[in-house]
């Protein structure tokens, strides 16, 4: 799993920040989540619960005022989400941060919220199931994931 933060904070910081705001958010995209769009706006409803096993940091990537983290971690599902009716539709999605997307203010839609914000408008779907199915830092900020989407 990935993360974009502040590259001020410092790692015992940011793995705070990490392990409290981002870790419950960011592993339940990586599980059947109900999604609506309404305008620009996308709204997820996350079912299910995890358990994190282990946690390891293996990236720290400057990029620019902020620094990517990736980590491994193994996690177990303690309730499943509801799956999809059907086959999901495969995205394949590339997306970046560059200095100048993460420079101005506002919340940066961490990785993986963002390889399902970018196959969803990509898919045309206004309401359905997703989930991120894998997702790779290539470096310099830039990513590429497959997102499972159906309705």
């Amino acid at each position: 799993m990935f993360w974009v933060l502040d590259g001020s904070m410092g790692e015992e910081s940011a793995e705070m920040f990490l392990e409290r705001y981002l870790l419950p958010t960011s592993l339940a995209v990586m599980l059947w989540t109900e999604f609506s769009t309404e305008g620009e706006e996308v709204r997820f409803d996350t079912q299910g619960g995890y358990r994190v096993v282990r946690k390891t940091q293996a990236l720290s990537d400057p990029l620019g005022a902020y620094t990517v983290y990736g980590y491994d971690l193994i996690f177990d599902v303690t309730v499943n989400p509801p799956a999809p009716r059907r086959s999901p539709d495969s995205y394949p999605v590339r997306f970046s941060y560059s200095e100048s997307t993460v420079s101005g203010p506002g919340v940066i839609p961490q990785p993986l919220e963002q390889a399902l914000l970018t196959a969803i408008r990509e898919s045309g779907y206004s309401s359905g199931m997703t989930r991120v199915g894998d997702i790779s830092y290539l470096g310099s900020g830039k990513f590429k994931a497959t997102v499972l989407i159906s309705d």
